[in-house]
């Protein structure tokens, strides 16, 4: 009995052993059948965009998303982005080719990457590789060069990608295109902003790329757009001297006339007065005409130079007013001095500064020394012309005070006592009534 219980053990050990064998060797011909994590890796020489993941790492069966962002000016298709599969050519589930040593595809996707709007791509990952490196190929948009002469053909382009004409053709969907300003005066003037929107509605503003040196790009979106540069301008030798309301110029640009300040040609003399007209414009802000001497007249006194933005090239105005854009030996004339004009005979005229032709001025034989200003409006003060027009002595400064004793350079309305300093320092006191 004995005899047979341990021959039966042994046949049943035999037996387990015999199983367990089957196994491992079913294991070994099969492959580990255990559910592994296969890295997932970015290629290290990928240029002109980036490539991320959502995951590092994945199993069998899993989804992997990619994302793919071009540089500015680059694009890229899921054709682009390359999936290599390392795999285990001992694996059963290996596809069965000789030899089984990698395999290549791309994700799924069809929209187009661009900078400012990049893409993602999917794929699965098999079951039978051991990692996966992702890499991608970045392609140059095509560029359409556009020079534009600020302040020759304007401040705004029109562009389109269905029937537009503009140098002749249209513009591609996609197209880098490269805005290139060539500034006339680039000391005096640059590039604040360059505004691409759409046509139709000038909200919907697209992405632009400042290069410096005036370049400025943008990708041609699928609607038609306008182009719209903004100059500014420095005003050179426009200054309000201190506590002084009137400032002149003269340039060979067309310039926006600031908030606070307003512009004035002067069309004649009359009485030993300067006749000013307003410059406005029904359609758009009021701006200093190019090449037309104007006065400015600023609602509060100033001591600085303006900076202002460059207006359109067209105006209806002329002036008496001379000037130029470099400095300039003056002839017989009049200059502005604080808030009048006084009779000068030689002298150099800054440049931007404009000067009153003594011909210009036939009142009298013998012309007046002090040409007084008057915006249109104001009301007459009483007193003045035979005062100021008196005398061999040019006048440095006329104030005024009140009653009370408050001190001005404008006079109050009513009793004024008017002081007038002269050039070799000599004061004159006269009464004098303001309506």
């Amino acid at each position: 009995m004995n005899k047979i219980l341990a021959t039966l053990g042994l046949r049943i050990v035999t037996l387990i052993v015999l199983i367990s064998f089957s196994i491992l060797a079913a294991e070994a011909q099969s492959g580990d059948n255990t559910a592994q994590l296969c890295p997932v890796e970015l290629a290290t020489d990928i240029v002109n965009g980036t490539v991320t993941v959502d995951k590092t790492e994945a199993m069998a069966g899993e989804t992997v998303t990619i994302t793919v962002t071009p540089a500015y000016g680059y694009a890229a298709t899921s054709s682009d982005v390359n999936i290599d599969l390392t795999i285990d050519p001992g694996n059963s589930r290996a596809p069965h080719r000789a030899p089984a040593l990698g395999e290549t595809f791309h994700p799924v996707g069809d929209a187009r990457a661009t900078h400012d709007f990049p893409a993602t791509y999917t794929f699965t990952m098999p079951e039978y590789p051991l990692s996966v490196l992702i890499s991608a190929t970045f392609t140059q948009l095509p560029v359409h060069t556009v020079y534009w002469v600020a302040g020759k053909t304007g401040h705004e382009l029109r562009m389109s990608t269905s029937n537009g004409t503009y140098l002749g053709g249209d513009i591609p969907e996609g197209t880098l295109v490269t805005v290139t300003i060539k500034m006339t005066e680039p000391e005096n003037f640059f590039v604040e902003r360059v505004l691409v929107a759409e046509y139709e509605n000038r909200d919907n503003e697209v992405e632009t790329t400042n290069l410096g040196n005036g370049v400025y790009t943008f990708i041609m979106p699928a609607f038609e757009i306008i182009v719209n540069g903004i100059e500014k301008a420095y005003l050179h030798g426009v200054r309000f001297d201190a506590n002084n309301h009137w400032a002149t110029y003269y340039g060979d640009h067309c310039l926006n006339i600031p908030d606070g300040v307003q512009g004035y040609v002067v069309t004649g003399v009359t009485d030993n007065e300067v006749q000013l007209e307003l410059l406005t414009d029904e359609d758009g802000p009021p701006f200093i005409p190019w090449k037309v001497g104007v006065l400015l007249y600023s609602e509060t006194p100033m001591d600085e130079v303006i900076t202002v933005e460059s207006s359109r090239a067209s105006w209806d105005y002329t002036s008496m007013l001379k000037g130029s854009i470099e400095d300039m030996e003056m002839p017989p004339g009049y200059v502005l001095y604080g808030d009048k004009f006084i009779l000068s005979h030689t002298g150099t005229l800054p440049a931007h500064r404009c000067y009153l032709p003594l011909d210009s001025v036939t009142t009298s034989a013998s012309a007046p020394r002090v040409l007084k200003i008057r915006r249109p409006g104001e009301e007459i003060v009483t007193g003045i012309e035979e005062v100021i027009t008196t005398g061999a002595t040019d006048v440095a400064s006329v104030k005024y005070v009140s009653i009370t004793g408050a001190v001005s350079d404008r006079p109050f309305s009513g009793v004024n006592v008017m002081v007038i300093t002269r050039a070799n320092g000599t004061t004159e006191n006269h009464k004098m009534v303001k309506p």
